[in-house]
């Protein structure tokens, strides 16, 4: 079996055990009448510590420049992305394996590949909260699947609007409403559109520096993963956010020595203060609210979590 296919093989299955595993904690909790806060709160507590203390620390233990290797790839090669996981896996990261720990490089592979997988739940569950939530509060199991719907949001696919209506009956009145009142909304577009302008250049002039490059961060780590969820207009979006930094350092020859560098590269733990690190993050989260950056703002969310989580102990 090719690296990449055990890569893919053991990605797949791990995700499918992960969505199992949801689904009866779903069910089971519901019995017990537990509120979906909590357990949503939960089990993102339990699943990061387990993946980071079970595979993650393994990883950057033992084969710490193999798994660096592997989480660049995409800054390695272009392609499709099986393309580009058997490339890294055949080139860079075999060069850098060193047979520490682990009995074979394909023993490596699938903790690279669960790693990744349940790094994966985390992201799209904690995007999908709102989804989840609608599922577990009608059983509506037939509609879990544990990744992303193509080219659009959850908000968009038929299955969620069928479940809000299901819980709130007066949102099928403004589902119908909305198609009627395409034709008018056009009419004030322009309107709409140069008021929301300014309210957007306001927004994002508010960025200081490191908050910018806490968003370049948490972007970068987002696009160097599979399926990370980031679309070409969050991307751009965020590229816009990010530009409007006034230091040119980074145009000389030694930009690893530059404040403007160390931010981006050392994101969150440029600040080593976990209560300056909160105050950081929920900071951007507020200024993200009205920017459409869904994959970075649920990414940062996650990062408060663990923040929190370090800070509380």
């Amino acid at each position: 079996m090719k690296y990449q296919q055990v890569y893919q093989y053991t990605y797949d299955r791990t995700t499918d055990a992960a969505k199992r595993l949801l689904i009866r904690y779903f069910k089971k909790s519901k019995e017990r009448h537990r509120p979906f806060n909590k357990i949503n709160n939960d089990f993102l507590r339990w699943l990061t510590p387990y993946r980071e203390t079970k595979y993650e620390k393994g990883l950057k233990t033992f084969e710490y420049e193999a798994f660096s290797q592997f989480n660049k790839r995409y800054t390695l090669y272009q392609g499709e992305p099986s393309k580009i996981h058997q490339w890294a896996l055949e080139e860079e990261v075999k060069q850098a394996y060193l047979g520490r720990n682990y009995k074979t490089y394909n023993a490596f592979i699938k903790d690279l590949a669960i790693n990744d997988a349940l790094n994966e739940v985390s992201r799209h569950y904690h995007n999908y909260y709102s989804y989840y939530q609608l599922i577990y509060e009608q059983d509506k199991y037939q509609y879990f699947y544990l990744k992303e719907f193509d080219n659009k949001s959850y908000e968009s696919s038929d299955e969620y609007k069928e479940m809000i209506v299901v819980k709130y009956p007066y949102k099928a009145k403004e589902f119908k409403a909305s198609i009627e009142d395409d034709n008018n909304e056009k009419e004030s577009l322009n309107e709409d559109v140069n008021q929301n302008v300014s309210i957007t250049e306001s927004v994002i002039a508010d960025f200081k520096d490191d908050e910018r490059m806490l968003v370049l961060s948490v972007l970068y780590d987002l696009v160097s993963k599979p399926n990370h969820g980031v679309q070409l207009p969050e991307f751009i979006r965020a590229c816009k956010i990010v530009g409007l930094y006034e230091d040119l350092s980074v145009f000389n020859d030694k930009i690893q020595q530059s404040t403007i560098y160390q931010m981006a590269y050392r994101g969150i733990d440029y600040t080593s203060n976990k209560k300056l690190q909160l105050e950081k993050i929920n900071s951007v989260l507020s200024k993200l609210e009205s920017l459409k950056l869904k994959a970075i703002s649920g990414r940062l969310r996650m990062m408060k979590t663990e923040v929190s989580n370090k800070l509380n102990k």
